[in-house]
């Protein structure tokens, strides 16, 4: 801008003629105007959308504005977890040609995916130390071909618990990727089942005319574990008194003892119960 001197003041100034020169100048420069990127963060596995108006300025005067810039940065979807730069340039607004522009760069900071773990319900038998496959399990939330190989399962069963359900637990998941997750494990079910418990009743006999007199202690059993015991069964059989002297099938039922809600109970078929002759005396008078 043109600089004009006029009005000089001082001695003796009366015995001159005054001639102002022009063509000194005034320079105005830039001020200095700092653009900042706010920080902003995205989900692993997401392609980072940047809000262009999440920024600060510093600087601005005399009612000058800035509207928008541009905001990018190197992390992509397929970038870990971790902090990446936002760096801002080509501002837009009004009155920004008197100002020296500096760009100051901001974070954009991606955090872990959710992931969740789901162990898959498995059985096993009464009697029998669990053994967990490892490799039962599914997941939600996997991204960028990220795998979970496997995961480690645990349950309060024990080969001595008793027949129901107990819950599995998994952790310490396994495979490629998981860094860039947050792990939810989702517990699941083991249920232990009934053994296998064969109740067979040794054969008895009797005597033609007399009721039959069934020992209830007269059985075999195939399957017990963990020190349960049967004590006694229900025994029944077609003979009477009345019946002939032959063969009469004996079923076995109702047993009794210990530990027998964890069996599922097998009454064998087959025993029987002969009757054989009484004794006829014949004395010729």
């Amino acid at each position: 801008y043109a600089i004009t001197a006029s009005d000089a003041r001082g001695t003796g100034l009366g015995n001159y003629t005054m001639t102002y020169t022009a063509g000194a100048t005034y320079t105005i420069t830039p001020a200095a105007l700092t653009i900042t990127a706010l920080d902003q963060t995205g989900t692993y596995g997401q392609t980072p959308a940047l809000n262009n108006t999440a920024f600060k300025t510093s600087g601005l005067v005399n009612g000058d504005t800035v509207s928008s810039v541009n905001l990018s940065t190197s992390a992509d979807g397929q970038s870990n977890v971790g902090a990446y730069a936002i760096t801002a340039s080509d501002v837009r607004g009004t009155g920004l040609g008197n100002y020296t522009i500096t760009y100051t760069t901001g974070a954009y900071t991606i955090t872990p995916a959710a992931l969740t773990i789901t162990a898959l319900d498995q059985t096993g038998i009464y009697g029998q130390t669990p053994a967990l496959n490892n490799t039962a399990f599914k997941t939600s939330g996997l991204v960028n071909g990220d795998a979970v190989s496997s995961v480690s399962l645990a349950t309060t069963a024990d080969h001595q618990s008793s027949v129901g359900a107990y819950a599995m637990t998994a952790s310490n998941a396994r495979g490629t990727g998981l860094g860039n997750y947050a792990i939810t494990y989702t517990t699941s079910t083991y249920t232990i089942t009934p053994a296998a418990l064969t109740i067979t009743a040794l054969n008895q006999t009797g005597t033609y005319g007399q009721n039959p007199t069934l020992n209830n202690a007269a059985f075999k059993t195939n399957g017990l574990v963990n020190g349960d015991a049967v004590s006694s069964i229900s025994l029944s059989t077609t003979a009477d008194r009345q019946s002939n002297v032959g063969a009469y099938a004996m079923t076995a039922s109702d047993a009794r003892g210990t530990g027998l809600g964890n069996y599922t109970i097998t009454y064998t078929a087959g025993a029987t119960y002969p009757i054989t002759p009484a004794a006829l005396t014949i004395t010729a008078l």
